[in-house]
């Protein structure tokens, strides 16, 4: 009880925090909303012309996709490996590692607050905003879902970029890794354009990945709902969060005494 007590403590701090850069986060929910916007008209001009289906999109379809896929991202930002790395030079990694709790969920109840901080400043508003403009709406039910989707995809997303976090003391290559793997992210996982409109070989190549179920499937499937297949896509998440997770203990066991030397 103590334990939890303090990781609420943890979540509290970061969230108050998150708020004293409410004009920040407003002006970045602008900028992204009018990125979806320009995205979304490019798309429309280039390749639906002549055409009403491209790739079995509609451009509602592809309206649907860019909205949902800018809510996904947003909500499940995280920068863990930054408190990571700022932890180890101003030598905290030594006091968090002296004391009786869980590394991983020390680190994970401060970035959570991210997702709530964000769903306040940015979720609703978008889905405000994209209800008001372009009537974009999903049910209740759907909404409620998508929620648990976008916790489901955070965990994923805390523990590899906690993975990086960790890499980067041991070498002197950590910022490359990061845009190394915000490359192959946004590629493979569908975050720029629908998978369907990248070559066969390159589809093939993500689903053996789990960027993929971070963002295009979990899109496609509030595009058009299927209760079987969100239980499915659940599943393969969870996998993935376990596989992560081993990886985050094994890497942690190798370097991890790297992170508090510095203390």
């Amino acid at each position: 009880m103590a334990n939890f007590n303090y990781y609420f403590e943890n979540f509290k701090i970061e969230l108050k925090r998150y708020f004293l850069y409410t004009q920040e986060y407003i002006m970045m929910l602008i900028m992204n909303v009018t990125m979806v916007f320009i995205q979304y008209a490019l798309f429309s001009n280039l390749f639906y012309a002549k055409k009403q289906v491209i790739n079995g999109f509609t451009k509602e379809n592809l309206l649907q996709y860019f909205i949902i896929n800018f809510l996904i991202s947003q909500l499940t930002f995280t920068e863990v490996h930054a408190s990571i790395k700022n932890d180890y030079y101003n030598g905290k990694m030594v006091l968090i590692h002296s004391k009786p709790m869980n590394y991983i969920l020390h680190y994970f109840s401060r970035a959570f607050s991210n997702v709530i901080g964000n769903t306040i400043l940015m979720g609703i508003p978008t889905i405000l905003i994209m209800t008001f403009i372009f009537h974009f709406s999903l049910s209740i039910k759907l909404l409620l879902l998508l929620y648990i989707e976008i916790i489901i995809i955070y965990t994923m997303n805390f523990f590899i970029y906690y993975i990086i976090g960790i890499i980067s003391f041991s070498n002197t290559y950590g910022l490359m890794v990061k845009h190394i793997y915000t490359m192959i992210y946004s590629i493979f996982s569908g975050f720029l354009i629908p998978l369907n409109f990248f070559p066969k070989w390159l589809q093939n190549t993500a689903n053996i990945l789990p960027f993929k179920y971070m963002a295009y499937e979990p899109i496609m499937l509030f595009i058009s709902f299927n209760q079987k297949a969100f239980f499915k896509i659940i599943e393969i998440q969870i996998f993935w969060i376990v596989i992560l997770y081993i990886i985050v203990k094994w890497i942690h066991n190798r370097i991890g005494e790297r992170l508090y030397i510095n203390g």
